[in-house]
């Protein structure tokens, strides 16, 4: 087995990924190539729909530290206290507005 101090990221993100599938988590994203995106989103969210669980992780290597734009994100996710899952369409505008102005 190889030395907890010299697991790389990607090596990390392979074993959890690994253990989130064992685990039952039916959908497990990761951000392919995230130079296009929001700077510090999480590097997995899974969900498992027999419990309704979901994880938000951000990968780190033994000595790896988190971003402020990582730390922003996973502060985010953990103030979620509602949630709203919706399909939006062009006629669903008028209805989001309303929504998110409470």
């Amino acid at each position: 087995m190889k030395p907890i101090d010299t697991v790389s990221e990607n090596e990390l993100q392979a074993e959890v990924i690994r253990i989130l599938k064992d685990a039952g988590f039916t959908k497990i994203y990761h951000t392919y190539n995230s130079q296009k995106s929001e700077p510090g989103y999480p590097d997995i969210l899974a969900i498992r729909t027999t419990d309704g669980l979901m994880l938000v992780l951000e990968n780190k290597t033994e000595t790896g530290k988190c971003t402020k734009a990582q730390l922003e994100w996973l502060e985010a996710f953990q103030s979620i206290k509602k949630y709203h899952v919706a399909v939006i369409r062009p006629h669903d505008i008028e209805d989001l507005v309303n929504k998110v102005r409470g």
